[in-house]
């Protein structure tokens, strides 16, 4: 699996706007019907990134932030889940979460 910056150009990787509008694209295009493979593994990882799917929380974490921790997590299981049933288990992608350059917050 790879990740949103194997969809940019090398000079753009650097660029958080650029990187923004290609995650954005990539999941326009997936929910559209439009996507491509690339744009699935880009939306997919992107996706796992900001749902903190391979994060460790610690145990001082407040229990409200852990609450919405662990719903982003389970979201990114639910599409985990559909993708093995479906037979498309996104292999590579803890490889490609660590690789990501970090996803917007709001």
């Amino acid at each position: 699996m790879r990740n949103v910056l194997d969809a940019l150009p090398a000079d753009l990787h650097t660029d958080p706007a650029a990187i923004q509008l290609r995650v954005a694209q990539a999941i326009a295009a997936c929910m559209t019907g439009n996507g491509t493979a690339l744009d699935g593994e880009v939306a997919l990882t992107a996706i796992a990134q900001y749902g903190r799917y391979y994060d460790t929380t610690l145990p001082s974490t407040p229990m409200e932030t852990q609450k919405q921790i662990e719903g982003r997590r389970e979201v990114v299981q639910f599409i985990v889940d559909a993708l093995v049933l479906a037979g498309s288990e996104p292999v590579g992608a803890i490889s490609a979460v660590r690789r990501a350059p970090p996803v917007e917050e709001n």
